[in-house]
C-alpha cells in the first residue's frame, strides 16, 4: 500500500472510530450500563489511537499498557452479559493469569521498547473466544430479536477484531505497513459493529 493510501485508511478508521462515540453521546441518557461502560472504553481507545498516530507509533510502551487495560476491561464487560458469579470468578482468574504472563514477558521476550506482539495476540484470541461464547449465550437465550440487542453487536465487533488481528502484531517488525493496514481494516469493520450497537438503542427507543 502506498503512503497516500495508508493515510486515507487512517482517516477512514478515525472517522468510523469517532462515529460510535458520537452516537453514544447522542443517546447517552438511553444507554444501559453495558453500553455506557463500552462507551467509556471507546473514549480511551480513541484517545490512545490519536496519541499513537500523532507520535507515529514511536511510543511502544503505550501499546503494552493498553493491551493489559483492553484485555481486563473487555473481559469484565463481557462477563456482565453472562450474569453468572461463576463466570465472573473465572474471568477474574483469567485476568490474573494474563497479567502474570504480561508482566513476565516485559523481562523476557517483550520489553517495552518492542511491539507487544505475543501478549497482544494472546489477548486477541482470548477476547475472540470469550465474545463467541457470549454470542452463543445471547442466541440461546435471546431477549427479543438478536439483531436489536446491542450486546450482540458489541460482542460481534470484539469477535471480528480479535480473530482478524491475531497474526498481525507478530508480523509488525517484518511487514509493518502491511500488518498495520490489515489491523486498521479489521478495526474499521469492528467499529461498524460497535456503531450498530448504539444504533440499536434508537430502534428500541422509537419502536421502529
Amino acid at each position: 500500500m502506498t503512503l497516500s493510501g495508508y493515510k486515507i485508511l487512517i482517516y477512514l478508521y478515525l472517522t468510523l472510530h469517532t462515529l460510535p462515540v458520537l452516537f453514544g453521546l447522542w443517546y447517552f441518557k438511553r444507554l444501559d450500563a453495558f453500553l455506557r461502560l463500552f462507551l467509556y472504553y471507546l473514549f480511551i481507545s480513541l484517545a490512545s489511537d490519536l496519541y499513537a498516530i500523532l507520535n507515529r507509533g514511536s511510543e511502544t510502551w503505550l501499546f503494552h499498557f493498553y493491551t493489559l487495560f483492553e484485555f481486563t476491561y473487555l473481559t469484565l464487560l463481557l462477563a456482565t452479559v453472562l450474569e453468572s458469579r461463576k463466570a465472573f470468578r473465572y474471568t477474574l482468574l483469567g485476568i490474573v493469569i494474563f497479567a502474570a504472563i504480561w508482566l513476565s514477558s516485559k523481562f523476557t521476550i517483550e520489553p517495552f521498547d518492542k511491539v507487544d506482539s505475543y501478549t497482544s495476540s494472546l489477548s486477541f484470541v482470548t477476547l475472540a473466544v470469550y465474545a463467541l461464547f457470549v454470542i452463543y449465550k445471547l442466541v440461546l437465550h435471546p431477549k427479543g430479536w438478536i439483531i436489536y440487542d446491542a450486546r450482540f453487536w458489541v460482542s460481534g465487533g470484539i469477535l471480528l477484531y480479535g480473530f482478524t488481528t491475531i497474526f498481525t502484531f507478530p508480523l509488525f517488525e517484518y511487514f509493518f505497513m502491511l500488518s498495520w493496514s490489515f489491523h486498521t481494516v479489521s478495526s474499521i469493520l469492528a467499529n461498524l459493529f460497535y456503531l450498530g450497537g448504539f444504533l440499536s438503542v434508537r430502534r428500541n427507543f422509537t419502536g421502529g
